[in-house]
């Protein structure tokens, strides 16, 4: 596996706020998907990419994590971006189930999990972990450019993306 080091979300939805020199993604509007996304500004086009997210404060587990297109644009109004077939590919905290579809749930990532995820973009596959073990079945067919990102619903919610590199069992 590669890490290529820490790269911290850069772009946000006018429902999101980014601190801690943006390792901390938390819906800070109301609650709904609506300019709710984070994303790392980092095009990933080629090659394998492994992070780790945690997640810091959940309500409900609605928090989606993966990656989107890179043309998609977070302050842009996108509404439900895990919920758009070819615009992201993530799971969702709450119910480990993949989105968009809400395929294939693999059970919870309860707050204070890590959620790791391995992109091999010559593979065409998004492979999710938690808390270092293989969660679910996770995605194929994912041609780059995508970039890292985060949607998140509730209010007052938040993942904070782990600096390290990640420690992923197959």
């Amino acid at each position: 596996m590669i890490f290529r080091g820490f790269v911290p979300f850069a772009q946000k939805g006018s429902n999101m706020t980014l601190s801690q020199g943006g390792s901390v993604a938390t819906k800070s509007g109301s609650y709904g998907w609506t300019n709710a996304v984070a994303a790392a500004d980092e095009s990933l086009t080629a090659g394998v990419h492994c992070w780790e997210v945690e997640i810091t404060k959940t309500q409900h587990g609605n928090i989606n994590v993966g990656v989107c297109k890179a043309d998609v644009r977070p302050e842009g109004g996108t509404n439900r971006l895990y919920f758009q077939q070819g615009k992201a590919w993530g799971m969702h905290a709450g119910t480990g189930a993949l989105h968009p579809g809400h395929l294939h749930g693999a059970g919870p990532v309860p707050e204070g999990s890590r959620l790791g995820c391995k992109l091999d973009l010559g593979a065409g596959t998004l492979t999710f972990y938690l808390n270092g073990v293989k969660h679910g079945p996770g995605w194929t067919g994912i041609v780059g450019p995508v970039k890292r990102c985060v949607e998140i619903w509730k209010q007052g919610d938040s993942v904070t993306l782990v600096r390290t590199e990640p420690a992923f069992r197959d």
